[in-house]
Parts: structure tokens; C-alpha cells; sequence
């Protein structure tokens, strides 16, 4: 693979560092290499220096080594630092470019050259140094991880200390009259009059026509608000955009409402396993428990944990919930609920 630089206009001097990735991950400074070939990695900012919560782009690429997949591991956002989405892609000689399968990875030849980007700002003043985004590269045999250099970047305040123009300047005459001398007293007390007035007939003629019957309000059937938020929920394709923890609480909102308005039990703000416990009350069905439990779990990971999920996962959890609203969905009375399979929860690892 060469060693072209395309983050060449970055004001950040990129640093560029050969790595043994069977040294450890970030054990970059080793003076002791073995045999085979090394990988050479870089990292850049797109300006050197910004003000506060301006925001800028980071940028990192692996070139070198045997070919293999690469996948970057999205940082934590928090502190002086707020990251962005990562959009990665390899560059091939030919000039094409490839872009990362749904896991994330990307696979790249002993010739190619692996990019990520991402929107970086930054909520700290002074000199600071920004922590390399850390990445897992598989050759076929283990998956080993590795650390992308650090950056330094010089955050300055929006209004800088040396500013004449924040200063605050003096009161200069002449003064206007203060704000109750130059109120028409007279004229408000008339509208205030004419208000009042106005207000007291309208009651008096109110007072004189029958109230008016309330209607009592349509009651909503539970299945169908559910089925209908739902079939909304998939509309919207929040899982195809890579949505997936939205899409989790909404799952899991619709999922709530519902038992909360047929078992009953359950109560508005209920942790995962208070809810569950709650619907023990209910005296539901063991698989169907088992099911509800599985699904609010797994929403939680994603939700909380940021675990991982696929599209298929998250189309198997909209089956799993349209199933167990029908499944508990109340029927007349008089009628026989035929008995079905409980909702299947999506076969997702802890």
C-alpha cells in the first residue's frame, strides 16, 4: 500500500505510525518489531484550531499489512468531546471506492487505503488533545484491536480576552421618562372598563341558555392504537437509517401502553423489571411473560448499552409486538380467545 496522504490540507500535522498489531492495541511506540508486514496508521483534523463548540472534521487511515477487515469502534461522547456519526470507506489504486457492509466492516487489499471520518466538537478551552479512535482489524486469524494517534487542537473562547468590543459602555443622556410616566393611565382604566363590561354580558347570556350535554369521548381500542402506532412505526424505516435506539423506545412505548391499558398492573414509569413484575399480577400466560421480558430487555441494551443490532433484528421485534398485541388484544364477551403461539423475542445475545 503507498503512503499518500489525502488529509493534506488538515492544519493538525497528521501522524503517521507503524504498528505491530501483535503488541497490543495502542502499543505504538515499541521499539521492537517482528517479522511480517506492519501496518501504517494516521490521524488529522480538518482546522488545528476552532473556537468553542465550533464544530470540525477528524480524520484517520490505515494503509499497509496483509489484506483483512477493519471496523472502527464508535467513541463515547462526553466531557470536552462530542462525536459524530463514523463513515468509513476504502480507497482501491483504481480510484473506486468501497463503503462498510451492515457490521460495519470493511474489507480492504494489501494496496488499499482505509478512511473514517466523523463531526467532532468540542466543549473544552486551551490546548487539548484529541484521543484516537479506536479500530478492530481482523487478518483471518483473530480480530485484534489497535488505537489511531492523538491530536492536539487549541480551543478558543467566542469572545476572546483581548475583545474591546465585549466591554460594556456607559449610560449616555439624555434619559427618557421612566416607563409608568409614559403609560395613558386614562385610556387603559377606559379598555380595562370596556372589558369588564363586555365580559359581564357574555355571562348573562350564558347563564341563560341550558347548558350544553357533553358528549362522553369514543373509547379507543387498545390492539387497534397499538396496530396503528406500529404500522406508523414502520413507515417511518428508522432501523434502514440506522436508528436503531429510537426505534427500540418506541417498541417499547407502544408495548407499554398496551398492557398498561389491558392487564392494568403495570403502572406509568415502571422499570423494566417492575413492569415485568407487575404483569405477574395480571396473571398472564408463562410464555408470554417470558416474551414480553426478552423484548424489553433487548430494547433496553439497545437503548442504554448501545448493543448492536441488525435491520433483520429490529423487523423480527415489529413481528414479535403486532403478535403479542393480537395474542392479549381484549375480545367481546362471549367469545372464545383461540389460543396462539407468544410472541417470539428477537434471538439476540446478551
Amino acid at each position: 500500500m503507498s503512503g499518500r496522504r489525502p488529509l493534506g490540507r488538515a492544519i493538525a500535522t497528521p501522524l503517521a505510525l507503524p504498528i505491530l498489531l501483535g503488541l497490543g492495541a495502542g502499543n505504538a511506540s515499541a521499539a521492537v518489531r517482528a517479522p511480517g508486514p506492519a501496518y501504517s496508521i494516521g490521524a488529522g483534523l480538518s482546522r488545528g484550531a476552532v473556537r468553542l463548540g465550533e464544530p470540525l472534521v477528524y480524520r484517520g487511515w490505515i494503509t499497509g499489512g496483509r489484506p483483512g477487515q477493519v471496523r472502527f469502534l464508535a467513541p463515547d461522547s462526553g466531557g470536552a468531546f462530542t462525536w459524530g456519526r463514523l463513515q468509513t470507506r476504502v480507497r482501491q489504486p483504481s480510484g473506486r471506492s468501497a463503503s462498510p457492509d451492515g457490521s460495519g466492516r470493511v474489507r480492504f487489499a494489501d494496496i488499499d487505503t482505509v478512511f473514517v471520518e466523523a463531526r467532532l466538537q468540542c466543549f473544552g478551552l486551551g490546548n487539548l488533545s484529541v484521543p484516537g479512535l479506536a479500530f478492530e482489524l481482523d487478518e483471518g486469524s483473530a480480530p485484534r484491536r489497535g488505537r489511531l494517534p492523538v491530536v492536539g487542537l487549541t480551543v478558543a473562547p467566542v469572545i476572546a480576552a483581548a475583545d474591546t468590543s465585549a466591554d460594556l459602555r456607559g449610560l449616555r443622556g439624555p434619559l427618557g421618562a421612566p416607563w409608568w410616566e409614559r403609560v395613558p393611565w386614562l385610556r387603559v382604566l377606559a379598555a380595562l372598563t370596556l372589558i369588564a363590561a363586555v365580559t359581564s354580558a357574555v355571562i348573562a347570556l350564558r347563564r341563560r341558555r341550558p347548558a350544553p350535554v357533553a358528549l362522553p369521548a369514543p373509547v379507543r381500542d387498545p390492539a387497534s392504537v397499538a396496530l396503528a402506532e406500529l404500522e406508523a412505526l414502520k413507515r417511518l424505516a428508522l432501523p434502514a437509517r440506522g436508528r436503531f435506539a429510537e426505534h427500540a423506545f418506541q417498541l417499547g412505548r407502544i408495548v407499554r401502553r398496551f398492557l398498561e391499558a389491558v392487564a392494568g398492573t403495570p403502572l406509568p414509569g415502571d422499570t423494566t423489571p417492575e413492569f415485568v413484575t407487575h404483569l405477574e399480577a395480571a396473571h398472564l400466560a408463562h410464555l408470554d411473560l417470558e416474551s414480553i421480558g426478552g423484548l424489553m430487555r433487548f430494547w433496553d441494551r439497545v437503548k442504554f448499552a448501545r448493543a448492536e443490532e441488525s435491520v433483520e433484528e429490529a423487523t423480527r421485534a415489529e413481528r414479535a409486538v403486532e403478535t403479542l398485541v393480537r395474542r392479549l388484544a381484549p375480545r367481546p364477551a362471549g367469545t372464545a380467545a383461540a389460543a396462539g403461539p407468544a410472541a417470539p423475542a428477537p434471538k439476540r445475545a446478551a
